[in-house]
């Protein structure tokens, strides 16, 4: 396989969704392939109708451990004799969606947590290690994919939820110039609140005092500093941008499942809710913008819903949450590649599969078309929508357009303008259509653009009068007081 297109993957959260230990594939022969290291063997792989070489588990750095535990990772010694590269997960997958349709699919490993990103604002945890392993795998890639049949001009750098995350950061960085082409970021985006962090330090003390076997926090990718990877913040690498075809998108329901199951057993008011969205937001958490959230997500919806109110709170504070966090910041994300001149796709993953527990397609579910994870019944319907995503993101990763051949509706249009928001959905009948998450987009972007950097509000201030019309019980029944208010 000569100049094949090179999908190189990052993978975060998969639900509860499991690869089967069973495999269905054949494995007729092995294969040798010289690196510059040494030589590798992989197993020539028949799989139904398709065929593809597995290598697993190729080292592309030294292991992380002893006196490079806290540093960044340096390229894999060469080894004697051949590399038995054939242990890690079934490839029946891959070889079934992508090797035999001529891409050549990499995933690689990287640390993880306070291994992978621990940092300490000195010189002893400096962090970005995960990332920086990421980095050498593309590097790697860069020196050896050739001799894999792959195109080392023609990497596209694909990543799901956290991995998504860490796709969206790296384009941000001065440090992989040229070390992939274009980017599918899926359900993640580094425009999320606090992706990119100064340092760990902050939490330090927390461990200290409950005991670091006894907790377990998020840490993020750290700004370090010039000539590191991300030398300033996201905003600021946002500005000097490269632009790369670019293909951003979420499911529906995101965290319909995460969210509500939190919400049950919590005990929150519309007020705290609203504060806290704000707060990440990075919008002044002052009365009368509260009073405005509370009206947009609460109390609107209640004169047009079914849904009886305790049902009605718990569905809309997770439409709040999911928007802050996420569908907001994956626009931005997409616009702001736009107005650097560059093709983005922007998508939502529409299907409803019907039968399920929570509001479908909540995050990762969609990752299941992709990997042929089938961790519930799988449908005719499902087989299409399955061919219909692949379809897309092959053609992206071939062509670096979904839908090349494409006319009408069925044709997915790139972001117009940096401000357009025109999208692909994709479902049983995938179409192009307008106004991505319209009503969040525009409700954000006005109370930012409301801000006032003079104003000298205090923005704790509350009217005592008004503090009833926060509660979900009283909500309905103030209404029209909030608005002459």
């Amino acid at each position: 396989m000569a100049n094949a297109a090179l999908a190189f993957c990052l993978f975060g959260f998969i639900g509860s969704s499991s690869i089967g230990a069973e495999t269905t594939a054949l494995r007729s022969k092995s294969v040798v392939v010289k690196t510059e290291n040494g030589p590798v063997e992989g197993h020539l792989i028949l799989l139904n109708d398709s065929v593809g070489t597995a290598f697993l588990g190729i080292p592309f750095a030294e292991p992380p451990t002893g006196k490079l535990r806290f540093r960044n990772p340096i390229p894999a010694k060469p080894w004697n004799g051949t590399l038995k590269c054939d242990r890690m997960f079934p490839p029946d997958v891959i070889i079934q969606n992508f090797a035999s349709k001529g891409i050549v699919f990499v995933t690689v490993g990287y640390r993880l947590s306070i291994l992978g990103f621990l940092a300490t604002g000195g010189a002893e945890a400096s962090g970005n290690y995960g990332m920086q392993d990421i980095v050498e795998g593309l590097r790697w890639v860069q020196r050896e994919i050739k001799n894999f049949g792959g195109d080392a001009k023609r990497v596209t750098l694909m990543g799901h939820s956290t991995g998504a995350t860490a796709v969206s950061l790296l384009t941000l960085s001065p440090v992989t110039a040229g070390l992939f082409q274009q980017a599918i970021v899926m359900s993640g985006t580094a425009f999320s609140p606090g992706e990119l962090q100064n340092n760990s330090a902050p939490y330090m003390k927390w461990i200290k005092r409950v005991g670091c076997l006894k907790v377990g926090f998020r840490t993020r990718p750290t700004v370090d500093g010039l000539g590191g990877l991300f030398p300033a913040s996201v905003k600021q690498l946002a500005a000097q941008r490269r632009p790369i075809p670019y293909m951003i998108g979420t499911t529906s329901k995101e965290f319909s499942a995460n969210y509500s199951s939190t919400l049950k057993n919590s005990n929150f008011s519309t007020k705290s809710l609203c504060k806290t969205a704000m707060q990440l937001a990075g919008v002044k958490q002052r009365f009368f913008n509260v009073i405005r959230c509370v009206i947009n997500y609460f109390c609107k919806p209640s004169f047009r819903s079914k849904l009886n109110q305790s049902a009605l709170i718990e569905h809309q504070a997770v439409k709040l949450l999911s928007d802050v966090t996420l569908y907001v910041p994956v626009y931005e994300d997409a616009s702001n590649m736009k107005s650097r001149k560059a093709n983005v796709y922007l998508y939502s993953f529409d299907y409803a599969k019907k039968g399920l527990e929570a509001e479908a397609p909540w995050h990762s579910m969609d990752l299941t078309y992709v990997l042929g994870i089938h961790p519930f019944n799988f449908t005719q319907q499902d087989l299409q929508i399955q061919e219909t995503y692949l379809n897309l993101i092959r053609n992206f990763t071939i062509f670096g357009d979904p839908t090349p051949m494409a006319t009408g509706k069925q044709k997915w249009i790139p972001l117009k303008t940096s401000q357009a928001s025109n999208y692909f959905s994709i479902n049983v009948t995938s179409e192009q259509r307008s106004a991505f998450r319209h009503e969040s987009l525009h409700f954000w972007q006005e109370l930012a653009d409301d801000e006032d950097p003079e104003s000298q509000e205090d923005e704790d201030y509350e009217d005592e009068r008004l503090e009833g019309y926060y509660s979900p019980k009283n909500l309905v029944k103030y209404v029209d007081v909030i608005y002459e208010t």
